[in-house]
């Protein structure tokens, strides 16, 4: 039984493209806000298990985890520092769109600021305690992880400067 939606909001791409939005006149705000709070915490979780699968089996020539040339200490710290750079992705761009919203906002430069400053301050208190080869193993899956997202997000703002310079 197919089960009929009464709300929905549809995210895509277009033949040409460019990103594409719609949502049925009935949805409200706080529902809309819901919706996209569920799908980012799902692709975040499964472009995670993605990178996880990749670091503990793919990594090291099809060995199982078992038979992983990383300790658990070292896939530990290689997985946390994939799974902080998705997060510091997911971050910016969460604070881009509230920032586009609402440019002027004294509350975003303020809070901004406090939670930055507070934030490397944390990060370096806990990347201090790991161990030199854990740190390696972090920096390089942090790296890998942060190049790959540029490079997605190149690719967004390519397309979204298409479609604006064709809106032109």
């Amino acid at each position: 039984m197919e089960t009929k939606l009464t709300q929905h909001l549809t995210i895509g791409v277009t033949e040409s493209g460019e990103a594409a939005i719609s949502a049925s006149p009935s949805l409200d705000c706080a529902t809309a806000f819901q919706l996209v709070g569920t799908l980012a915490l799902h692709l975040l979780n499964a472009y995670y298990k993605v990178a996880e699968t990749d670091l503990t089996v793919n990594h090291n020539s099809g060995a199982t985890p078992k038979e992983a040339k990383l300790s658990e200490s070292e896939l530990a710290a290689a997985l946390t520092g994939i799974k902080e750079s998705m997060y510091d992705a997911m971050d910016s761009v969460f604070s881009n769109v509230l920032y586009n919203f609402y440019p002027s906002s004294a509350k975003y430069e303020l809070e901004d600021e406090a939670i930055l400053e507070l934030t490397n301050q944390k990060i370096k208190e806990r990347y201090e305690q790991l161990t030199d080869e854990e740190k390696k193993l972090y920096t390089a899956s942090y790296a890998k992880m942060r190049e790959y997202i540029a490079s997605r997000m190149k690719v967004e703002d390519d397309n979204a400067t298409g479609s604006e310079a064709e809106e032109a």
